[in-house]
């Protein structure tokens, strides 16, 4: 099967699971990761990305993201990261908030497939401290299930699909997120990597309402030699 046909798939599937949503947007989000090897256990990385929302017409949000991990064997790794988000508000104008994050990571293969699970559990505060519009810190606990399928050096197909749970807001007592992803690995070379995909992200338990957001993202991978 060729790569294009896997992807138009995929992109059916999603786009079916997703009718329920009660307002939608279309949303690009391009990105870049760059990262190194320090030794076969640890590593480190910075990404960056922007997310254009409203049509992708406008700036969303933007975030710079640091981390270190740790390979504890073959299948399992652990990471930590700090973020720093600029986002978008009603005004117009543009809000800092901090993330910070740390996952683990199980992944296995057989043959041509792997599949991955992934527990991330987060941290956001809205704001700078000392001011009006401090807000938090807001707990998250997040997992992710990955399939992918290797169909030469160069392709892969992958689809993900992840929930968020609130730990710490009382007017959200169950999972108030879900993504549904699918998308096409192209590895050019031993460190270049290109990541495209289709996602949808479906609000939950919102007062305001449910909205969903189609997502086109784009991410290239970077390795350091």
């Amino acid at each position: 099967m060729k790569p294009s046909l896997y992807i138009s798939i995929l992109v059916i599937l999603l786009h079916t699971a997703s009718a329920r949503g009660q307002q939608s947007d279309f949303v690009i989000q391009p990105g870049l990761t760059v990262s190194k090897n320090i030794n076969r256990s640890w590593d480190l990385s910075l990404g960056t990305q922007l997310s254009f929302n409203q049509n992708a017409q406008e700036l969303w949000f933007a975030f710079a993201d640091a981390s270190i991990g740790y390979r504890i064997s073959r299948n399992l790794n652990i990471e930590i990261h700090a973020r720093e988000i600029q986002s978008r508000q009603l005004n117009d104008s543009y809000q800092a908030r901090h993330l910070f994050y740390n996952t683990i990571t199980y992944s296995k293969s057989f043959g041509k497939w792997s599949l991955s699970v992934r527990n991330r559990l987060q941290q956001l505060v809205y704001g700078e401290h000392f001011s009006d519009s401090f807000k938090g810190p807001l707990w998250y606990n997040r997992n992710r299930l990955g399939i992918r399928y290797k169909i030469n050096y160069y392709w892969s197909p992958f689809v993900s699909a992840e929930c968020m749970l609130p730990l710490n807001r009382p007017n959200r007592k169950s999972i108030d997120q879900y993504r549904l992803a699918a998308g096409m690995s192209y590895t050019f070379n031993e460190y270049i990597r290109t990541d495209v995909y289709y996602q949808l992200q479906q609000q939950l338990a919102r007062t305001s309402g449910n909205d969903s957001f189609y997502v086109l993202g784009l991410n290239f991978s970077v390795k350091i030699p």
